[in-house]
């Protein structure tokens, strides 16, 4: 099936730059997921979790990442060459005692309650580095994907997400009303995500356990053309996104390095220079990342002033 990939198009492109999520179906038959389900199951009964072992246990887990859909996004946001990293874990979510199923939840809650024997975690966070700790990159260096073996209603408490997080050096709460929950998940379900992106579980309302799967993968190689359908022209927004925040300067920047295009400078005053600079130190996630990115395109005129 990998000789089959299925590349993203500039479209999709766009929204991962902007959102860092995209929601794909695996396209594999429902009887793998079933089967994966069971094995998961099984595992769980008389076993325990089986964190960076899962595939090796679960050697069909192996269908769904060569599907053609979820290799082609990978190869088109990754590279032709991307590996799979060891580390993989599986996140179970326990139905509740039925006494806490009625209550109201939304989506955005920051650690509501999971049931007992659950290893997700419900709070915001974005995932540590592995295996060491090291600087968060904007441009598209690794990613996720969250494969859900079944079928994941709202109610059965599928993994949620805040767009446009995965360019932000940390969460504050008033990220949290802006989360993304994918409705009526089906099995074979994918999320793909942008590493640094940040997410939690959702309490399971049901009587029935609901597992992710979670694999990490890896860029091995500086882009020098576009690895899509597309990225022939420069930067242009998506039709729609999900995120509440416009970093075109840094999506600008992030396109042209994915499609290997040059980034050239600009002239910039001192005065806009000096503007830059002192925005730095805001908390404004939106402000101070497009100074950021403005002082990079100044190029040599803004080293001395930082200095």
């Amino acid at each position: 099936m990998k000789d089959q990939a299925i590349k993203l198009d500039d479209e999709q492109m766009r929204r991962f730059i902007c959102d860092g999520v995209l929601v794909l179906d695996s396209g594999v038959a429902p009887e793998l997921h079933q089967h994966i389900f069971d094995k998961i199951q099984w595992n769980q009964t008389h076993e325990f979790n089986m964190g960076n072992n899962t595939l090796p246990r679960i050697a069909e887990l192996q269908q769904v990442l060569d599907a053609p859909v979820i290799h082609g996004a990978l190869q088109s946001l990754l590279g032709e060459d991307y590996i799979l990293h060891p580390h993989r874990a599986l996140h179970t979510s326990e139905p509740l005692e039925e006494a806490q199923r009625e209550m109201q939840i939304e989506g955005h809650e920051h650690g509501p309650p999971m049931g007992e024997g659950s290893n997700s975690n419900s709070s915001w966070h974005q995932d540590g580095q592995i295996p060491m700790s090291r600087a968060r990159y904007h441009v598209p260096r690794m990613a996720m994907i969250f494969y859900f073996p079944q079928d994941t209603l709202i109610e059965r408490g599928p993994t949620r997400v805040i767009p446009g997080t995965h360019l932000q050096p940390y969460l504050r709460k008033s990220d949290f009303p802006f989360a993304f929950v994918a409705q009526d998940i089906k099995a074979g379900t994918c999320l793909l995500v942008a590493y640094d992106i940040a997410h939690a579980a959702l309490s399971n309302c049901t009587n029935e356990n609901r597992y992710m799967l979670k694999f990490q993968f890896m860029r091995v190689s500086n882009p020098t053309e576009p690895s899509w359908i597309g990225g022939q022209s420069g930067w242009q927004p998506p039709q729609d996104k999900l995120g509440r925040f416009d970093h075109s300067q840094a999506w600008t920047y992030i396109w042209d390095w994915l499609r290997g295009a040059p980034h050239p400078s600009t002239v910039a005053s001192v005065k806009e220079i000096e503007g830059w600079i002192s925005t730095l130190n805001t908390i404004a996630q939106q402000e101070r990342l497009d100074a950021i990115y403005r002082l990079a395109r100044a190029g040599h005129e803004a080293v001395q002033p930082l200095c």
